[in-house]
């Protein structure tokens, strides 16, 4: 249901960019609603990857070092974790 809808959507919009223009072939108007549903789809699919670029961003910039299961679980850490090295008392 929701494609007719969608489908009802461009033709009433085809409509009104062309009026009751008669003497354009059915062939260009078939055309010209391809391109317009072409370019719909770019902008959409440009849309969802400027969302997913600015996603990665914030997750990047604050979540560096995590891990993703203790990003999920939201743990955090209030003081650096330990390693061998700092235990031993070594510096680099």
């Amino acid at each position: 249901m929701a494609n007719n809808v969608h489908k009802l959507k461009l033709i009433s919009s085809f409509l009104q960019m062309w009026g009751r223009k008669w003497n354009i072939s059915l062939l260009d108007q078939h055309n010209e609603l391809k391109k317009m549903a072409e370019m719909k789809k770019e902008s959409a699919m440009e849309k969802q990857l400027k969302e997913e670029e600015k996603i990665l961003e914030s997750v990047a910039e604050k979540k560096a070092l995590m891990g993703v299961a203790e990003l999920a679980k939201g743990i955090q850490y209030q003081e650096p974790i330990k390693t061998r090295l700092a235990i031993l008392g070594c510096k680099n």
